[in-house]
């Protein structure tokens, strides 16, 4: 009896220890596969009970716009300046002309200032708006000519100028009649606009020498006796004086320096603006 009992219980041992080792092995061989997967790279396969969530929803909508879709055309991007911009300008409704016009303005050059001290003032016979006064001499043939008839139809430069100077003066003189030839004779001669020079007392040939080594070629006048200048003013040369076609002085300056260079350029400008 009692070897019937140890007989039993010996095969409820076994019994229990193959039931645990079935069920180990079981657990064991998940991971297994899910290691696997891993290790191959592959995904596993979602689960047809998989709650469809919002992330899920616009990926799944994006996949399938592009898809049936294709490459959508780009929309033109615009800044946040431009849009305000067009804003003002639709809300204003600002004519394209207007703002042509308005930029044009801006652009025009101003006539210098013709800034003296009292004693330079003193100097000058004639001033801006006074009419050049007219005057026949003699130019560098003998031929003597009125000054009004070599004069442009748009606008005239004309210089007064001497050569019994100091180097210095006469260096700068012939400076004068050279930039003269180049920035206006020669850059203007298309525009209307004339360069006549008046040498004041010395001889003829001393204007003739002078205005060839300086390189001028514009007409030169010989004011022998300086009584044309007196009517213009009484003493410092060279002076240089811009004109009208009418012979209105528009402006002028006492001296020939850098800055009268300048200012020249842009009195011509501004009175040919619209010419």
């Amino acid at each position: 009896m009692k070897s019937y009992f140890r007989f039993a219980a010996a095969c409820g041992v076994v019994a229990i220890t193959l039931f645990t080792l079935a069920g180990c092995g079981k657990d064991q061989s998940q991971p297994a596969k899910q290691t696997s997967q891993t290790q191959t790279g592959e995904k596993p396969a979602a689960s047809e009970s998989t709650p469809a969530t919002p992330e899920r929803e616009t990926v799944a909508r994006e996949e399938k716009t592009a898809n049936a879709g294709g490459a959508a055309s780009a929309k033109p991007s615009y800044s946040k300046t431009t849009e305000n911009q067009s804003a003002v300008a639709a809300k204003k409704s600002i004519p394209a002309s207007k703002i042509s016009a308005s930029k044009s303005a801006s652009a025009k050059a101003t006539m210098p200032k013709v800034g003296l001290s009292e004693k330079l003032k003193a100097t000058c016979r004639v001033k801006v708006g006074d009419v050049m006064p007219n005057a026949e001499l003699a130019d560098q043939t003998g031929s003597k000519k009125p000054l009004k008839s070599l004069m442009g139809p748009n606008a005239s430069v004309i210089i007064f100028w001497e050569t019994e100077n100091e180097p210095f003066t006469q260096r700068l003189i012939e400076s004068a009649l050279n930039d003269l030839q180049i920035d206006v004779a020669d850059a203007f001669a298309d525009r209307g606009v004339a360069v006549v020079g008046i040498h004041v007392g010395g001889t003829s040939d001393a204007m003739k020498n002078g205005s060839k080594k300086a390189g001028a070629t514009f007409t030169q006048l010989h004011d022998a006796d300086k009584t044309f200048f007196s009517t213009v003013a009484v003493e410092r040369l060279p002076r240089v004086y811009l004109v009208d076609g009418s012979g209105k002085i528009l402006w002028f300056d006492t001296e020939y320096a850098r800055g009268t260079r300048l200012a020249m350029q842009q009195a011509l400008a501004a009175a040919l603006t619209g010419k």
